[in-house]
C-alpha cells in the first residue's frame, strides 16, 4: 500500500474516505506464519497517516483468531492492534482448515474450538466499543449522503463519503442514486440515524 495509493483517497474528488485492508493479526510472529508480508508497524503506519490528514477517515479490516500455533500472547497483541488501530468496522473470522492452503499443509489446527469462540468474543466485543466510539464523532455534523436504497420502517438508507451506514426518513422527493445533505442525529449501535437539512 504506497503512499500515493493513500493520498489518491484524498486527491481524488470520487474517492471515498475509506479503506478496507487486512491486518489478519497484530503479532509479527504470527503474520510471519500466515505468510504475510507486512509486519503490525507497517500497517499501525498507515492507518496514522491516513488519520493524521482526516480522523474520520473509515478503516475496516480482516482479522483471524486461533490460527494454528497462536499462543495467548499472540492474540492479545491482536487485541491491542485492534484497540489502538480504532477500526471502524472488522471481520473478524476463527481459523477453520481449507484444503489446498499452505497452513493445512504445514500446521496442525491445534487451537480448540472453546478457545476460538472466546478469543472471536474478545475482539468483537472491542470491535463494537470502536464503532460505537467513532460513530459517536460523526454525531451532529452535516454530511453528504448517497442513498443506496430503501431501509425499514419508512426508511431510506445510504453511506457517508467516509463509508458510514445513515437511515433517514423516506420521503418521495428522493430516490436511490441521490446525494442529500444529511445532518447526524444519533449513533444507534453500527448505523447512523440522521434527518434531511
Amino acid at each position: 500500500m504506497t503512499r500515493d495509493i493513500l493520498d489518491a483517497h484524498f486527491d481524488l474528488p470520487k474517492m471515498c474516505h475509506y479503506l478496507h485492508f487486512a491486518l489478519q493479526s497484530g503479532s509479527d510472529s504470527m503474520l510471519k506464519r500466515m505468510n504475510r508480508k507486512h509486519t503490525y508497524a507497517d500497517f499501525k503506519t498507515q492507518v496514522d497517516y491516513l488519520r493524521s490528514k482526516d480522523p474520520l477517515f473509515s478503516i475496516s479490516t480482516d482479522i483471524i483468531v486461533g490460527f494454528p500455533g497462536e499462543t495467548l500472547e499472540e492474540f492479545e497483541a491482536t487485541a491491542t492492534a485492534m484497540r489502538e488501530c480504532q477500526f471502524d468496522f472488522a471481520f473478524i473470522a476463527r481459523y477453520n482448515p481449507r484444503s489446498g492452503t499452505v497452513a493445512t499443509t504445514r500446521y496442525e489446527d491445534d487451537i480448540p474450538p472453546e478457545e476460538k469462540a472466546r478469543r472471536w468474543t474478545i475482539l468483537n466485543d472491542i470491535l463494537r466499543d470502536t464503532v460505537s466510539a467513532r460513530n459517536a464523532l460523526m454525531v451532529d455534523r452535516d454530511e453528504e449522503v448517497l442513498i443506496s436504497g430503501e431501509g425499514k420502517d419508512e426508511t431510506w438508507v445510504g453511506r457517508t463519503r467516509n463509508f458510514k451506514e445513515v437511515f433517514i426518513p423516506k420521503s418521495s422527493d428522493i430516490k436511490v442514486g441521490d446525494i442529500v445533505r444529511v445532518k447526524i442525529a444519533e449513533s444507534d449501535g453500527w448505523v447512523l440515524q440522521g434527518i434531511l437539512n
